[in-house]
């Protein structure tokens, strides 16, 4: 043991003076723990900041070490990932930006992840799947009331600045009055292409009935196109004898970033109890 001479103060047997042992006093590593009795160095033994080595088990470490401080806050792999990850909201997607990880909220219903190349982030957008489809005979007799033939909600965000949506619809169609005729309006929201007023005629008509809904650069400006092609029978087994078709277009300004409404519509000229339009259901899908 070094005598008080060298810098040293022992005020007791065995017992250090508090705070008079720095780090030039003790050789590098010199000290290990079987020089030093359990429990026998505290804080009030060491200067502050005159440590910058200290070796301990991690079995005698407890608690949880504070992001701001380096550490995760938690005690689990996964409480720790959490406190760690940008992510708030179920359904978010964990994803690597410019600078680091970020967060993707979630799309849409209906929505897709899509890569938008290499040194982009990923975005939402058309799932090129399915939107919606209906196998229901739907009839509409003997009204001059508009009147849906087909109906549903197309979500949000699934058009873009570029997608299109395609929606066919069967039909059947009687309507037997001298001078009675069909409207068939399409709808986006509330924006609608009307067709000529069609005579059909005393016959049965078959056929279908096109609609594309066509983002034009941006997400409230789209092309809307309609088209029917009906066919004329004799009877139910014969050929077509003549076409009935049709081809009308127009513009929307509706905003496609919340969902829509898509329907088409009928109405009749005259209330006839022989007039009537059978849809035998639709298809929609995003091309």
């Amino acid at each position: 043991m070094p005598s008080a001479a060298q810098g040293i103060v022992i005020t007791a047997p065995g017992q250090l003076a508090a705070g008079v042992v720095d780090a030039a006093a003790i050789a590098t590593d010199g000290v290990d723990a079987a020089e030093i009795k359990a429990n026998a160095v505290g804080d009030s033994e060491i200067a502050a900041h005159t440590t910058s080595k200290i070796t301990v088990p991690v079995a005698n470490l407890s608690g949880q070490t504070a992001v701001a401080n380096g550490g995760t806050a938690g005690s689990t792999a996964a409480a720790g990932f959490n406190n760690l990850s940008p992510l708030t909201t179920r359904g978010d997607i964990l994803f690597r930006d410019a600078t680091g990880n970020a967060r993707l909220a979630a799309g849409a219903a209906g929505t897709s992840l899509k890569s938008n190349g290499a040194g982009t982030d990923p975005t939402w957008g058309s799932a090129g799947i399915q939107q919606s489809q209906s196998a229901v005979q739907t009839t509409v007799v003997s009204t001059t009331t508009e009147t849906n033939i087909m109906s549903f909600s197309l979500g949000g965000a699934l058009l873009g600045t570029a997608g299109v949506l395609h929606v066919r619809v069967f039909v059947n169609h009687q309507n037997v009055p001298a001078g009675g005729s069909t409207t068939l309006r399409a709808y986006y929201g509330t924006t609608s292409i009307a067709t000529s007023a069609v005579v059909w005629g005393d016959h049965l008509m078959r056929g279908y009935i096109d609609f594309f809904i066509c983002a034009n650069a941006a997400t409230n400006v789209q092309r809307l196109i309609m088209s029917r092609q009906m066919w004329k029978d004799q009877t139910d087994n014969d050929l077509p004898t003549k076409n009935i078709n049709g081809y009308h277009t127009g513009t929307a300004a509706e905003d496609s970033t919340g969902a829509l409404t898509v329907k088409i519509t009928a109405q009749f000229s005259l209330s006839d109890s022989t007039n009537k339009i059978i849809t035998d259901g639709y298809v929609a899908d995003i091309l």
